[in-house]
């Protein structure tokens, strides 16, 4: 599990008048606290000021923090150094259902350089589908999670010393005058955060992740690889096996394709017999070719 990341956003400009957002690094606001006692895990308590680009900057700092940490140790683990030439085996898929300020962070240049560089992919799902094609959102810890965190109340957070650590992290950034925010805004804070491990302990285990994971298709039931016929059932417009049989065999070339250039492009789509994208009611929509956003790796076939 990657290291969490709590936002908490719309901090007014009086509230937050030297930052857009401030990353708070916690020792202890991870699942495993609460049950370890030398937990040295850190979870971030983030905040974030209301205006345009706020988010995007956030996310961006989560891709910093978070997300190239999490790949650094997965590589390290396969005994690659990060910082090194990446061999083209290790490849790391990232899947993500966020909207435009998500998506933005996602799209910068630099960002993108970066993930080429690292063999990492993005799987950007539509908001609408996230319920039918994302793990996060078709598993049971989803639900778990509304349901204890309207629940757990103040004497069932059983973190010994992370209220008093989110009290003094809070503390000295009112003393700076970096957050000015009433005493009852930054009990509140503090409380919803401290929840957050007994939240997720309570929330998942192995078993409901992977079930997420073979439900969507990501996972077949061996857990060896995806399942595609799955994936095909769970989308809202309903394929007919003709159309399912073609994607089947056509599948291969698109994997291909992704691997070598980093996108499939407009003219493999137009001679397979993809002009146009289609919607959940079958209403078809032109896909015009300055349409695309991609990093070009090198120059895909005509």
């Amino acid at each position: 599990m990657a290291s969490p990341w709590i936002q908490v956003l719309d901090f007014t400009d009086a509230e937050m008048p030297q930052d857009n957002v401030i990353v708070i690094p916690i020792k202890g606001l991870t699942p495993d606290s609460n049950v370890n006692a030398q937990s040295t895990a850190v979870g971030y308590l983030v905040l974030v000021k209301k205006g345009q680009g706020n988010e995007t900057e956030m996310f961006r700092k989560y891709d910093e923090i978070v997300h190239d940490s999490l790949v650094d140790t997965l590589l390290t683990d396969f005994s690659i150094d990060p910082k090194g030439e990446i061999p083209s085996w290790a490849i790391s898929v990232y899947r993500m259902d966020g909207g435009v300020p998500q998506l933005t962070a996602t799209k910068d240049p630099a960002n993108l350089d970066r993930k080429v560089a690292r063999n990492e992919y993005v799987v950007k799902f539509s908001k609408n589908t996230s319920a039918l094609v994302q793990s996060c959102d078709v598993g049971n810890g989803f639900v778990r999670v509304g349901h204890w965190a309207k629940n757990i109340g103040h004497n069932d957070v059983a973190t010994v010393g992370l209220i008093p650590t989110l009290t003094h992290a809070i503390a000295q950034l009112r003393q700076s005058g970096r957050l000015v925010i009433t005493g009852t805004k930054a009990n509140l804070i503090i409380a919803a955060a401290s929840r957050y491990p007994t939240i997720i302990r309570k929330s998942y285990e192995e078993k409901g992740i992977l079930q997420a994971e073979v439900r969507t298709g990501w996972l077949d039931k061996s857990l060896q690889g995806c399942d595609v016929e799955v994936m095909m059932n769970n989308i809202k417009t309903e394929l007919s096996d003709i159309w399912k049989a073609k994607i089947l065999r056509d599948l291969i070339v698109f994997i291909r394709e992704v691997l070598q250039y980093g996108f499939i492009s407009e003219s493999t789509f137009e001679r397979l017999g993809y002009p146009v994208d289609v919607d959940q009611h079958g209403g078809q929509h032109l896909i015009p070719e300055n349409a695309l956003h991609h990093i070009i790796v090198s120059e895909p076939p005509s």
